[in-house]
């Protein structure tokens, strides 16, 4: 009976030695900090566009208030986007040196 266990036991880590580098920690940490990295850089694409966007409203406002709101509220919203994903790339980052 034990050597039966101690052959199954030895049969198990033959075959995950096989998987070893396919799905370790590592590699599925690396590849949310990659998918999260991507990401980050996506919004923060999105939120310089959106600053600019804003700073364009801005100028061409003139003196509508309106319009000044509008564009004060676009650069307020890419710069609240900026930190959202900063926040959220450094959860990301944390949680993953947890793993």
């Amino acid at each position: 009976m034990i050597y039966s266990l101690i052959s199954f036991t030895a049969d198990i880590v033959s075959e995950s030695e096989k998987y070893k580098d396919t799905l370790t920690k590592d590699f599925l940490v690396g590849q949310v900090n990659s998918f999260a990295r991507w990401i980050l850089g996506l919004v923060f694409l999105v939120s310089v566009l959106m600053a600019i966007y804003g700073g364009y409203l801005y100028i061409t406002a003139g003196l509508d208030e309106k319009n000044i709101e509008k564009a004060k509220k676009t650069l307020l919203y890419a710069v609240i986007g900026t930190i959202v994903a900063l926040l959220s790339f450094a959860v990301v980052s944390f949680s993953g040196s947890f793993l």
